[in-house]
């Protein structure tokens, strides 16, 4: 009989250790989530608090002005409870919008590394173009079925590459200005329509008829939907810095795809990867939706709609669900757009 040389198995917990370790484990949990609350409020107020220096908010055709708000002691406080109903309520969009995330600038300066690639994939695109007719009348023409209507087909379909492949930066250029249309119509719309002007406006009269408690309970109130929506904005900025390489990318290797569509066909690879760079410009258009449609909703359940009487009874949790959702249909918005093209 041999015996094991070691050291000996671990003596098993307890059960008032084990109840220890989970009061602990649960303990460190509390203080996490506290801190990730936290900061996420801090991260919530200082831009808020930066937009406290401009004395109006706009949006749409409706203004609201610091100097309406009454208390010359409390009014520093209430502007900057308003600027944070603002932020979350009506901003969010515009503010992602008009800094240009969401557009594909084709003149802008990271573009131009992208611009020097596609000038050498013209050169490719023709030659492959080239190449590909000629393995193709090869081919017929050891298969016997070279006439005259075929090589004068092929002729054209070879010519009509060549000039679309040579001019294939102003084709992507339009499909981008195309994606462009449809953020800015959005954008548009969505300041004139919508419950963000009248959530604002009752934002306002609270804030400015309220007492310092009452507006710091809308202070309280705007921390989780504004904790969602800041998260909804990263998600955001990593779909839409994402989609800039991807569609940089796709525009410099363009050329490629437009030889092989034009010689082979609608079906052919390089229609699909044309109808993905299609897909890519409309992104942009998607995810401003998604934004807007999020924030439209929570509006509708802060202000206790009648569409939404039972979510808005939940409040918190009514708002966290939304955010989440949103950020999966982010998550989700490239297949999206590649179903709408067909790609």
């Amino acid at each position: 009989m041999t015996l094991a040389i070691g050291k000996s198995p671990p003596r098993p917990l307890t059960s008032l250790e084990m109840q220890r370790y989970a009061a602990f484990r649960n303990n460190c949990i509390k203080k996490l989530i506290f801190v990730l609350l936290i900061i996420s409020a801090i991260i919530l107020v200082v831009p808020a608090f930066a937009e406290t220096r401009d004395e109006s908010f706009t949006l749409g055709s409706t203004t609201w002005k610091k100097s309406d708000l009454s208390g010359t002691k409390t009014q520093g406080f209430r502007w900057l409870v308003f600027s944070m109903a603002y932020y979350v309520y009506g901003a969010l969009p515009q503010i992602v919008e008009n800094g240009g995330a969401l557009t594909l600038d084709p003149n802008a300066e990271y573009m131009n590394v992208f611009n020097t690639i596609y000038e050498s994939m013209a050169a490719v695109g023709m030659g492959l173009a080239v190449m590909w007719v000629m393995l193709d009348l090869i081919e017929k023409a050891q298969m016997d079925q070279m006439t005259p209507e075929v090589l004068i087909r092929w002729c054209i379909k070879l010519v009509v590459a060549i000039i679309v492949v040579d001019n294939g930066a102003d084709l992507a250029k339009a499909l981008m200005q195309v994606g462009n249309d449809f953020v800015n119509q959005l954008s548009v719309a969505s300041a004139e329509n919508g419950p963000s002007v009248e959530i604002l406006n009752d934002f306002f009269d609270r804030i400015k008829t309220s007492f310092w408690t009452g507006t710091l309970t809308i202070f309280l109130e705007l921390i989780v939907p504004g904790i969602a929506m800041i998260f909804c904005l990263l998600m955001m900025f990593v779909q839409v810095f994402g989609r800039i390489i991807e569609a940089g990318v796709r525009f410099a290797f363009i050329p490629i795809g437009i030889s092989d569509a034009f010689t082979h066909g609608i079906n052919s690879p390089g229609m699909r990867y044309i109808k993905k760079f299609f897909a890519v410009c409309l992104q942009g258009a998607v995810l401003l939706a998604i934004m807007i449609a999020g924030t439209n909703m929570m509006a509708l359940i802060t202000a206790g709609d009648d569409g939404f009487g039972i979510a808005g009874n939940l409040g918190v949790v009514s708002q966290l669900v939304i955010g989440f959702t949103m950020i999966g249909a982010m998550m989700k918005s490239q297949q999206l757009v590649n179903d709408i093209v067909g790609a």
